[in-house]
């Protein structure tokens, strides 16, 4: 299920469209939909987290991420380890994988992420899940 087609786009405060997917903004999460193909390092993460600041007005976030994983694409896993050095902080990482090869990646990127870490297999759990949490 795409984000825009979930109960809870209504949520969203700005759209961000790269060349590598697209990224929805909202006061508590933030959801990525990446490209078919597409490959994501820590370069071009970096300039992605960069534009999302803007959104915010503010370097001091304190959002959920989730990973709405519609698309088979690569990523590198070590690079979550970058994240968290670069002192960026999320309250959680929600992965929603609908293809057995992204779940194989949960185990890998579990190992190089230092925050709250779910995996889904829809959507709209992901969203429920932060949803309830965030005043936690």
């Amino acid at each position: 299920m795409k984000f825009k087609d979930s109960s809870k786009y209504h949520l969203t405060k700005k759209v961000l469209h790269t060349k590598i997917g697209d990224f929805y903004i909202s006061d508590t999460f933030i959801v990525s939909e990446i490209k078919e193909g597409a490959h994501v390092d820590w370069a071009t993460a970096e300039k992605i987290i960069d534009e999302m600041y803007l959104c915010y007005d503010r370097k001091e976030v304190n959002v959920s991420y989730i990973s709405n994983r519609i698309n088979k694409y690569s990523i590198s896993p070590v690079d979550w380890h970058k994240f968290f050095l670069n002192n960026h902080r999320l309250k959680s990482i929600n992965i929603v994988s609908y293809h057995r090869t992204s779940a194989s990646f949960f185990f890998l990127e579990k190992i190089f992420i230092k925050t709250k870490l779910y995996k889904f297999t829809k959507l709209e759990k992901a969203l429920d899940n932060v949803l309830q949490n965030v005043d936690k």
